[in-house]
C-alpha cells in the first residue's frame, strides 16, 4: 500500500473587516464560491470592474487562481497568483497558494521559494511550514523536512497533518517506532484520519508486527481509505 502525504487546503478568501469593494457584495461572495466556475466568472467580473483598489485586485486575482487550481489548471492558477503579487507584493496567501500550485506540479524548488516568502511575511503559518517540509521530503532532504514539521508543530501543536508527515520521514529512514509514535499522535488529534492509520500499518508491517498492521489497515479501509 502506498503512503499518502497530506497537503492542506488553499488559503486566501476575503477576510472580514477588509477594505471597501467597488463591485457588488454578491460578486465578491461568488468570487469566494467553492464552485470554481462560479468563482472564476465572478472574480473576472471584479477584475474588469473599474474602481477597485490594488489590494482588492490582488484578492480577486488570488481567488481566481484558487478557482483554476481547483479545476486542476495549475498554470493558469500560477499566472493569476503572479498578477496578484504585482498588485500586493506582501500578500502572504498568494505566495502560499502559488507554492501549493508549484508543489502540485512537482516543482519543489519553486514551491520552497514561495513558502519561504509566505513565512517571511507570517512566521506563524503552520501550514506553510508543513508544506515546505513536504517539498523537502520529496527532495529526500530529510533533515530539513523534519525541521519544518517541528516548526509547524511548535506553531500549532494540534496540526495533525504535520505529525503524519514527520512520520513519513521516520518511516523512510526505517525508524519505525518514531514513525508509529507520530502516526499515533496524528490519530489522537483526528481519530478519523484514515491516512495515518494506513501509514501506521505500514510502519508496523516494517517492524514485522502483522497483527497491529492488519488492524490499522482494516481501520483505514473502514474510514474510506
Amino acid at each position: 500500500m502506498k503512503v499518502r502525504v497530506a497537503i492542506v487546503a488553499l488559503a486566501g478568501l476575503i477576510a472580514a473587516g477588509g477594505p471597501v469593494f467597488a463591485a457588488s457584495q454578491q460578486l465578491w461572495a461568488d468570487c469566494q464560491n467553492e464552485n470554481p466556475d462560479v468563482a472564476i466568472a465572478a472574480c473576472t467580473n471584479i477584475i474588469n470592474n473599474p474602481g477597485e483598489t490594488n489590494e482588492n485586485l490582488a484578492i480577486a486575482y488570488n481567488n481566481r487562481g484558487v478557482g483554476y487550481k481547483n479545476k486542476g489548471k495549475n498554470d493558469a492558477a500560477i499566472a493569476n497568483y503572479m498578477v496578484s503579487l504585482k498588485f500586493n507584493p506582501q500578500y502572504e496567501n498568494a505566495y502560499y497558494n502559488r507554492g501549493n500550485a508549484w508543489y502540485a506540479e512537482t516543482n519543489y524548488d519553486q514551491a520552497i521559494v514561495d513558502y519561504n516568502q509566505a513565512l517571511a511575511i507570517n512566521p506563524k503559518d503552520a501550514e506553510a511550514y508543513n508544506n515546505r517540509g513536504l517539498s523537502y521530503y520529496h527532495q529526500n532532504k530529510y533533515d530539513q523536512a523534519i525541521a519544518d514539521f517541528n516548526l509547524s508543530l511548535q506553531t500549532d501543536p494540534t496540526y495533525f497533518k504535520a505529525f503524519n508527515n514527520r512520520g513519513l520521514v521516520y518511516y523512510d529512514e526505517k525508524k519505525y517506532d518514531q514513525a508509529i509514535s507520530d502516526y499515533s499522535d496524528a490519530i489522537k488529534l483526528n481519530p478519523k484520519y484514515a491516512t495515518a492509520y494506513n501509514n501506521r500499518g505500514l510502519a508496523y508491517k516494517g517492524k514485522g508486527d502483522t497483527a497491529h498492521a492488519d488492524a490499522d489497515f482494516a481501520m483505514a479501509k473502514q474510514l474510506g481509505y
